[in-house]
């Protein structure tokens, strides 16, 4: 919409049709208000994760090899294919890269698969998980990394902060809405090497870095409990029903 004079005025004109709007983010709302949309015909609310299943999957003890997760999906727009040649630059003993998600794009698959096949460096390609086997694997990682170079509140991350990992984030407003910025754990776009490796190992060498990750595990048992949230939504339900 900010890109393509057309669209803006297409989608403004659906949007506006509608009685409520659900927007993801803080960020989203404000955009949408920018464009004319009253705030009041505005839900902003994300639907959450599941706390209470999530906690069951929290792990204190971590192995001998420090994990790094890639957690987004392998379209460009997530930097998983730079993040992949920047962690051969980065070369660190000890420490894995592990990379979960899928790609709808034969291309994409063989061409990041092909990649961790040849390079060099501590990668492991998981791939897409299920449940609990995702979840049992994901909570073995130091910090969990998400960089798209644009984005809402991606519940990907929720459920990362809820398993009391650390954020590498890309530096957008979203990620800065959501994530405790007590330190910088926030990546410029395009992925820069040198950036990134510090960041690791600042996360690595910190001794406080449990404030950050208690802040945003409260942030999310807050915001993001799916059980209030969708209460909040069947609400907002009943609400149109009424008015029927």
């Amino acid at each position: 919409m900010s890109k393509n004079r057309f669209l803006n005025r297409l989608y403004c004109f659906v949007l506006k049709r509608y009685d409520i709007i659900n927007a993801p983010s803080t960020f989203i709302t404000d955009k949408l208000v920018s464009y004319g949309f009253e705030s009041k015909s505005i839900l902003t609310l994300q639907y959450g994760v599941d706390i209470d299943f999530l906690s069951s999957f929290i792990s204190e003890i971590k192995h001998d090899e420090i994990i790094f997760s890639s957690i987004r999906n392998w379209d460009s727009l997530y930097q998983i294919e730079e993040l992949i040649k920047v962690w051969e630059d980065i070369a660190l003993p000890n420490y894995k890269l592990r990379i979960f998600g899928k790609s709808n794009n034969p291309k994409i698959i063989k061409k990041i698969s092909q990649l961790v096949e040849n390079s060099s460096a501590n990668i492991e390609l998981v791939g897409f998980l299920k449940g609990s086997q995702f979840y049992k694997l994901l909570s073995e990682s130091r910090a969990f990394i998400s960089i798209p170079i644009m984005d809402g509140i991606p519940l990907s991350v929720l459920e990362c902060m809820a398993l009391k990992l650390v954020p590498i984030l890309s530096d957008i407003p979203a990620n800065h809405e959501i994530a405790c910025t007590l330190h910088n754990v926030f990546l410029d776009t395009p992925l820069n090497a040198q950036q990134l490796k510090d960041l690791i190992l600042k996360i690595v060498l910190e001794s406080d870095l449990d404030n950050v990750i208690n802040v945003n595990h409260d942030y999310v048992c807050k915001n993001a409990d799916i059980r209030v949230n969708r209460r909040k939504m069947f609400q907002c339900y009943n609400d149109l029903i009424k008015k029927v």
